[in-house]
């Protein structure tokens, strides 16, 4: 049986479209209210929900009649009532419902329900809108980055200037929704991310939300993590980064584990690697890799251990990306005969640095573990993070991909781990070492 604490809560709504000052809601929230909350590190943006009883804020309004879209949201908690809150969401309501019922005794019981993103909900709500090969083009945040880079000599941009560009309009926008607010919410930049951004690439991306054209053009999923980070205090911070590079994080003991679920499958097992570039421009260059990859063996996985063609047969695993190499000469303006043999080598060398890293982050997958535990609240587990489970003399060691808190209030505090990337870090020979009369879990 997992350990058990006394956990306390906070909710503050933040009015941003509707009236009134910040509001410590917590005081509505009564046996059978739920608060959840959901993070992950590929996804765009987390998620909340709140359940709790309707009631007055003062004698004019209650709390379904005040809140509103787009209002702010703090939610606050720990799973120790001694130690000090811990913000573990910041975000904004995207709908709200009030439900009515008759009660036993004849009075109506109103029931609100509120759903919600936190800052990511601003990438994917704002979109790009210009005119491609235009001299004028048009932005819902007049976005001059796009004017400099369709004019009549493009040029490439780093990855790492890209986010911060594009990031500091949606930073623009955070400072002016909550300007009047007490969130303490802004946008700040965390690039970590190699490679170019050529202007044919990018003229290709409209009509679309910041969130997919920085997805698209920062190879996100296939070689990097892009997410929205928020640590509750101070900004919340745009991430790119490789995937699984996040820090180590907490440990988990088996006094607070309620139930873990571990597996390992061949779902994504692959042997054969392909990378291509995505743009049209470009393509005329894959002829030149296909030479290189003739004379060695970057995209022939069939004899790594954990991937062998004769135990998993044969199976493809084919890239497109956006990057570029750094410095790569044929962004510096339109292709020339000239730029185009100074730039074949550099790209041919980056589409097999691009194999052989796509075939390091899989070659292993069949092998690593991928786990879902519910431990004690814990709001300190944060995604983006490596989580040590330690079960009795065993430890083991996941990476975070999206954690999520459930909350009945009055009655329990959970954490929810979803991990990947799983392996044994202490404790001999199988699971066996583990278990005991006592049960698996200790």
């Amino acid at each position: 049986m997992a350990r058990q604490y006394y956990p306390r809560v906070q909710v503050l709504l933040h009015p941003i479209v509707s009236w009134g000052s910040k509001t410590d809601i917590t005081e509505w929230f009564g046996e059978g209210s739920v608060i959840t909350t959901s993070k992950g590190v590929l996804e765009p943006s987390g998620h909340f929900t709140l359940s709790f009883l309707d009631r007055p804020i003062d004698e004019n309004d209650s709390v379904y009649s005040r809140l509103h879209p787009m209002d702010g949201i703090e939610i606050r908690a720990c799973h120790d009532g001694k130690k000090p809150l811990k913000t573990i969401m910041r975000g904004f309501v995207s709908h709200v419902s009030r439900s009515e019922e008759m009660g036993q005794d004849g009075t109506p019981v109103r029931r609100i329900s509120i759903s919600g993103e936190d800052v990511g909900k601003v990438w994917i709500t704002q979109y790009i809108y210009y005119l491609p090969n235009k001299d004028q083009n048009i932005t819902m945040e007049e976005l001059g980055f796009f004017r400099k880079y369709l004019g009549d000599t493009p040029k490439s941009i780093a990855g790492n200037e890209f986010v911060r560009r594009l990031g500091s309009v949606l930073a623009k926008h955070v400072a002016e929704l909550t300007a009047n607010t007490q969130m303490g919410l802004s946008l700040d930049f965390a690039p970590e991310g190699e490679g170019e951004i050529s202007c044919w690439s990018i003229q290709a991306q409209y009509d679309i939300s910041f969130h997919q054209c920085l997805s698209c053009m920062l190879d996100a999923g296939a070689f990097y993590e892009l997410w929205m980070d928020d640590p509750g205090e101070g900004p919340a911070l745009l991430r790119w980064r490789e995937l699984w590079s996040g820090p180590n994080g907490v440990t988990v003991t088996a006094d607070d584990i309620a139930s873990i679920n571990c597996w390992r499958d061949d779902s994504r097992t692959s042997n054969w690697y392909f990378c291509f570039p995505r743009s049209g421009v470009l393509e005329h260059q894959t002829d030149r890799y296909w030479e290189a990859m003739k004379a060695g063996d970057i995209c022939d996985g069939r004899n790594d251990q954990w991937s062998k063609e004769v135990h998993y047969g044969w199976r493809k695993m084919e890239v497109k990306f956006s990057l570029l190499p750094p410095f790569f000469p044929g962004n510096n303006d339109q292709p020339n005969k000239g730029q185009y043999l100074a730039s074949v080598d550099p790209m041919t060398r980056w589409i097999q640095k691009r194999t052989q890293k796509l075939r390091d982050l899989n070659k292993n997958n069949s092998r690593l573990e991928s786990c879902t535990a519910t431990v004690s609240g814990n709001e300190e587990m944060r995604p983006g993070t490596w989580v040590t489970v330690q079960k009795k003399d065993a430890a083991f060691r996941y990476y975070a991909v999206k954690v999520e808190h459930r909350i009945h209030l009055f009655q329990s505090f959970t954490t929810t781990l979803h991990g990947m990337r799983g392996e044994k870090l202490t404790g001999d020979g199988t699971y066996r070492a583990e278990l005991d009369l006592k049960g698996a879990l200790k």
